[in-house]
């Protein structure tokens, strides 16, 4: 199981081996290709934090991932991940094995991409939008020069959201340093997701 987190999670969000197609963003709504979802973006349209928000895609026709930010003074970063069950890597994987291999697979990226461990604080059963959920909370001890030039916290919110024909992932970090205002919550941008279930098959 571990094996499936690592290569299949881990090997999508930190490498650029998948093709690429490009969603697009109108109304502060971003969609993505195949208009397999939408979800609003972190910050609205004609704010400084929009205009230096970074958007990074990564795809194929049955994993979609998208993240926005850093930005200007918000350095958080919003991730959405969504994966058809069909796919060959967790078709014969349960939603409630699936949502902590995601997590791990999460985790064991960002350890090594910032050298520190992120510990848990929080885990707990939810809905979201009336979809089975697990919820995480992180935290994560930045050195300086690992992710700014001065050494912070970060927060991970993390969702694993059942849509039954697929699962996504929603996984916001937040540091305690160079936020801003007027942007979404954690929560406001996992409830935003909506699946194009027509787009599915």
């Amino acid at each position: 199981m571990k094996k499936i987190a690592l290569l299949f999670i881990g090997l999508l969000v930190f490498n650029l081996s998948y093709s690429q197609k490009k969603g697009k963003i109108k109304n502060n709504i971003y969609i993505a290709p195949y208009k397999l979802f939408t979800i609003s973006t972190p910050h609205q349209k004609g704010s400084y934090e929009f205009r230096y928000m970074q958007v990074k895609e990564q795809n194929d026709k049955d994993i979609i991932y998208a993240s926005f930010g850093p930005a200007a003074f918000n350095q958080s970063i919003y991730r959405v991940e969504f994966t058809k069950k069909s796919h060959e890597l967790i078709k014969n994987v349960s939603f409630d094995e699936f949502a902590p291999l995601a997590i791990l697979g999460y985790n064991d990226r960002l350890s090594n991409a910032y050298s520190s461990d992120l510990k848990e604080i929080e885990k707990t059963n939810l809905k979201i939008n009336d979809y089975d959920a697990y919820y995480w909370v992180f935290t994560q001890n930045i050195p300086a020069g690992k992710y700014m030039n001065v050494a912070s916290m970060l927060t991970h919110h993390a969702y694993v959201v059942d849509y039954n024909i697929g699962v996504a992932v929603i996984w916001v970090q937040i540091p305690e340093v160079f936020t801003a205002e007027n942007s979404l919550s954690p929560l406001e941008f996992a409830k935003s997701l909506t699946i194009s279930q027509n787009k599915l098959n």
